[in-house]
């Protein structure tokens, strides 16, 4: 094979296996990453109400509401706790983490703005309430010790809908260890709005048998997908090619 031909050749393999390397190299760093669902009750998410008034030494560990008024007897906060601890390794780079719940029941008003915001004290399920993170530690703040306003969305009164929050800032702080010794993720649900008797919310809870319906905190970690590389310059002519061309003698019967 003359020369200028194998050097043709060359180049012309360059320009076509880049873009190929280039890909392989995008689907791998893609298949790096791990989603998770995270939704099993006892063992990964726990849920609470905690309600003011004449609720305020009341574990309300079966519910999860929201509840927007004046009057402390009728306010009510919706917490939720994700094992991020024991699910994702220290240090994993997080990047997404999507909260997830169903609404079960809801009063009057058609639609309302509920936040999502960090809590900052741990608490236990089955001993929470308005005044008492857990059995002999009260609250800093009564009602619940909250720090960043997360998210916001709006809740239909429409049973069955879906409202979902972007968390992701806040599971990659606990992940990374940011936020202290434990490494779970812990929320609330506030409604901040004017209150009113038609502001209620409840949602399906941590134990509701059908899986799809329960609080679920879905996390994607891992190798976040690379940039395609860019394909290689085309391969710049040999110097000698138009003399090669030149001197090569023609075909038999050209």
């Amino acid at each position: 094979m003359p020369t200028y031909v194998r050097r043709l050749t060359t180049a012309l393999l360059i320009r076509c296996v880049g873009p190929i390397a280039a890909a392989v190299a995008l689907a791998a760093s893609a298949d790096a990453q791990t989603t998770i669902t995270i939704n099993q009750p006892d063992t990964q998410v726990w849920t609470a109400t905690v309600r003011g008034g004449t609720y305020a030494k009341q574990n309300l560990s079966t519910i999860l509401e929201t509840r927007a008024s004046d009057t402390a007897e009728y306010r009510r906060r919706a917490l939720l706790k994700f094992d991020t601890q024991n699910l994702i390794a220290a240090g994993t780079p997080v990047t997404s983490a999507i909260l997830t719940l169903t609404v079960k029941q809801a009063s009057g008003d058609l639609s309302r703005k509920v936040s999502v915001y960090q809590v900052t004290n741990s608490w236990e399920e089955p001993q929470v309430t308005w005044n008492s993170r857990k059995t002999g530690a009260a609250w800093l703040t009564a009602g619940g010790d909250y720090g960043t306003k997360l998210a916001e969305s709006a809740v239909s009164n429409t049973v069955g809908t879906r409202v979902s929050f972007n968390v992701t800032p806040l599971v990659q702080q606990a992940v990374r260890g940011a936020l202290g010794s434990s490494r779970y993720t812990r929320v609330a649900l506030l409604d901040n709005g004017n209150s009113t008797s038609a502001s209620w919310r409840a949602y399906y809870t941590a134990d509701e048998i059908d899986p799809a319906l329960r609080p679920t905190l879905t996390v994607t970690y891992g190798a976040a997908a690379a940039t395609p590389a860019p394909a290689p310059a085309p391969a710049p002519a040999p110097a000698d090619e138009d003399k090669e061309k030149k001197n090569t003698p023609p075909p038999p019967g050209g």
